[in-house]
């Protein structure tokens, strides 16, 4: 049986796989790791002095490079997981995209309140996008591999 951190770091040592399934915990728990890391990356930039206007690098931005793939990699993995295709990251990501620019589009003309509506369109996409990471996934094989966890369902 595996713990949140077997689970968090399970993405780290599947770097680069694309292909197969990826349960719920192994998605969230690393999403956590990420969060975790980002906010100890910002305050060590915030002490340093780092990632203000003129610096050239900081370290949330390594670490954030360095965590990019594998990061998305495990969202493949887990929209396979609920039998959706890879490609469903790049359909929310330019939904998000025209979200926002239509955003700055309505804001030139309607001021504060085209914002307004930028932020409810990017908002939509984005808990969209959550409800659907956060669903269960397909119960035994789909057609993008075997039950991630194996013969039972959920850890």
């Amino acid at each position: 049986m595996m713990g949140p951190l077997d689970w968090a770091f399970l993405p780290l040592q599947r770097y680069a796989t694309f292909h197969g399934r990826a349960p719920r915990a192994e998605y969230w728990w690393f999403w956590l790791l990420q969060m975790a890391l980002t906010i100890v990356t910002r305050a060590i930039d915030g002490l340093l002095g780092l990632g203000v206007p003129g610096s050239p690098i900081s370290t949330s931005l390594m670490v954030g490079l360095a965590l990019f793939v594998p990061s998305l990699a495990v969202t493949v993995r887990r929209l396979h997981d609920i039998n959706r295709s890879g490609w469903t990251v790049l359909v929310y990501a330019v939904m998000t995209a025209v979200a926002a620019m239509l955003g700055v589009a309505l804001s030139l003309v309607m001021g504060p309140f085209g914002i307004v509506l930028m932020a409810i369109g990017v908002a939509a996409v984005s808990i969209k996008f959550i409800v659907l990471m956060a669903s269960e996934g397909s119960r035994g094989d789909n057609g993008y591999g075997g039950n991630p966890y194996g013969l039972t369902y959920g850890y």
